[in-house]
């Protein structure tokens, strides 16, 4: 159910959000499946405070976006309802948070809650988050692992896989579709080796991982755009 300080806008036609407009108060993450659970919430905070927060659920495959805002309280603070509710029972989905004020820096958090276990991660800005190229360690695989691909912009992205360096084969190229995410699912083996996320596209992506159950974001290599 949404809680009355949420306004719900309804479903929206696909707007891809530009990676020439990342800033400071834009935050672009995944629900990924493997760790979502039973629920999933967002929470964002920021100095001064803004009016609102607008979230924007892009779940793959949908002819539109689901839209919502949340009012910031007087403590500078605004969570979502239950993020599930607006994936469709479909968890894997790419959401875009907007605060009122561009111009205004803020920080987001995605807990998820599965049974009695809880977890957390903070979601950078676009403009740290989103690249072209990202780097991740790969150590102990034993409980699983997943890279997750969100794709933000109008067109579709192209990405590939490379473990160890850039001198090795790539894998084979992924097609991430427009405004929306993709699971790629990671082999138990390599293990202590570096995977190399590589955007073939002419723009930029967020990447996230989960590994032995735990969400991670993916940083990329070098400034994010």
């Amino acid at each position: 159910m949404i809680p009355t300080s949420a306004r719900f806008l309804g479903a929206v036609t696909l707007l891809a959000v530009s990676a020439t407009a990342a800033n400071a108060a834009t935050h672009i993450f995944i629900l990924p499946d493997g760790a979502s659970g039973d629920r999933a919430f967002a929470d964002v905070s920021g100095e001064p405070r803004n009016a609102d927060v607008r979230f924007t659920v892009y779940q793959q495959g949908a002819a539109s976006a689901r839209v919502f805002t949340v009012p910031m309280n007087a403590q500078n603070f605004a969570t979502t309802p239950d993020l599930l509710f607006f994936t469709f029972a479909r968890p894997v989905a790419l959401v875009v948070a907007r605060t009122t004020d561009p111009s205004t820096p803020s920080v987001a958090v995605l807990r998820q809650r599965s049974g009695t276990a809880r977890d957390a991660v903070t979601i950078p800005s676009s403009n740290l988050m989103l690249g072209r190229s990202f780097n991740l360690p790969l150590g102990d695989l034993t409980g699983g692992a997943a890279v997750y691909i969100g794709n933000p912009n109008a067109a579709d992205a192209i990405v590939d896989l490379q473990y160890g360096d850039s001198t090795q084969p790539p894998g084979p190229q992924m097609v991430v579709p427009a405004t929306s995410a993709m699971k790629i699912q990671l082999p138990a083996t390599p293990t202590q080796t570096n995977l190399l996320i590589n955007v073939r596209s002419d723009f930029a992506v967020v990447a996230e991982a989960v590994i032995n159950g735990r969400t991670m974001v993916v940083m990329p290599i070098g400034p994010a755009l």
